[in-house]
């Protein structure tokens, strides 16, 4: 009965992030472990601010923090516990950061903001590409990065439209497919579509095929 923003399914688990924005003080940047079986949460985080979670593509399941980034000790959580490991050495220019929005895209990239100054691009040999407004970027507000399987990677942000970046050209779209303030971007995969959401437009949700 509280407003969610992740919820990640691992094992006969869930684990959930709720709303911060949207929560009581007390009851924010929690990481709850749920047991789908039994019904009920089994363990939460204490000391640590969770801000967010995301599954990597080789099934490591990242966590923003307030002391950086770490991947869930999946050991520990079969015996209903939570706790952290560091990242990978290969990553040792970003655990550290203190951005919040992160996410995917299908070639195993990681895309990291602060959503004030810089959209970071990690690569899995931990090199670093930074997008910034002067770099075409029209704002680092990121919501979400969907990249199609064509290598084009769609960006949908907080307060403008949809960033388009194509090899390192940016293009903006303000208002895709006559969508205002586009902030989520999924692919159906069984349909072979791609799905935009509008906050503005809350019963919209326009499909585009392959030919978009």
């Amino acid at each position: 009965n509280k407003f969610i923003s992740n919820v990640i399914p691992t094992g006969k688990y869930l684990l959930v992030v709720r709303d911060n924005q949207l929560v009581n003080t007390d009851e924010k940047y929690i990481l709850y472990l749920y047991d789908i079986e039994a019904g009920r949460i089994i363990a939460q985080t204490q000391k640590e601010l969770v801000f967010s979670l995301e599954k990597a593509p080789d099934g490591r399941i990242w966590a923003s923090t307030d002391k950086g980034f770490f991947v869930l000790n999946t050991i520990e959580l079969k015996k209903e516990k939570i706790s952290f490991l560091e990242l990978a050495p290969v990553y040792a220019k970003v655990k550290k950061s203190g951005f919040i929005f992160f996410g995917f895209d299908r070639n195993g990239n990681c895309w990291m903001t602060d959503r004030v100054s810089v959209l970071k691009k990690i690569s899995s040999d931990g090199s670093v590409i930074s997008f910034t407004t002067p770099s075409g970027l029209s704002t680092p507000d990121v919501n979400h990065v969907f990249q199609d399987r064509e290598g084009t990677t769609w960006i949908s942000t907080y307060s403008a439209g949809v960033d388009k970046l194509v090899h390192s050209n940016f293009s903006f779209i303000p208002n895709p497919f006559g969508l205002t303030a586009v902030n989520y971007i999924s692919y159906a995969a069984d349909k072979d579509q791609l799905l935009l959401y509008s906050i503005n437009n809350a019963k919209a949700v326009v499909k585009i095929n392959d030919n978009y």
